[in-house]
């Protein structure tokens, strides 16, 4: 009776192990090797792309092409770029964000949907799908929210742009 018991505690923990799908982050590898090879002297293809990054003082931060060059510049040079983009999209690399502007706290309910739902659910809950890889968010979504929304879909190589012609995001899959 008692290995009955062990055995079904087992199953229930690595039932529930498996559940949680989307929690690895694994970032395009094909993406950050576009971003590395483009030539800085240029303007970027990637101009009007948000990518988001973690700070050190657990804040996340949205930044430009631009921007990723720039902090690359002041701090990381002793790496390769392309190992810091990725370090950084995979977020395994804090940065110092007290220079930039675009900083937010993860708002904790999407953070719990996140962790309670499927990435497929959490997308249905604030995206309406507009194509086979193109999404937008939903109109009723408030302010606050928006910036996790769009940081969780981007650990999940979505990669969102803004649209200046309707104020809107446009979020489209990677690979």
């Amino acid at each position: 009776m008692k290995k009955n018991r062990i055995i079904l505690i087992f199953l229930y923990l690595a039932f529930c192990l498996s559940c949680s799908t989307n929690h690895e982050i694994s970032f395009d590898k094909k993406l950050i090797q576009s971003i590395s090879d483009e030539d800085k002297n240029l303007p970027s293809r990637f101009f009007n792309s948000f990518f988001f990054c973690k700070c050190k003082n657990e804040e996340i931060s949205i930044l430009t092409v631009y921007e990723l060059r720039e902090v690359y510049n002041k701090g990381f040079k002793k790496m390769y770029y392309i190992d810091f983009l990725t370090e950084l999209f995979n977020q395994k690399l804090k940065i110092d964000c007290t220079l930039l502007n675009n900083k937010f706290m993860i708002n904790e309910d999407v953070k719990k949907n996140y962790f309670k739902m499927t990435l497929e659910d959490f997308i249905f809950f604030y995206c309406e799908k507009k194509g086979e890889k193109l999404l937008w968010l939903k109109n009723n979504i408030a302010e606050e929210s928006k910036k996790s929304i769009l940081y969780f879909l981007f650990i999940n190589n979505y990669i969102t742009n803004a649209d200046d012609y309707n104020g809107s995001f446009i979020i489209k899959r990677v690979s």
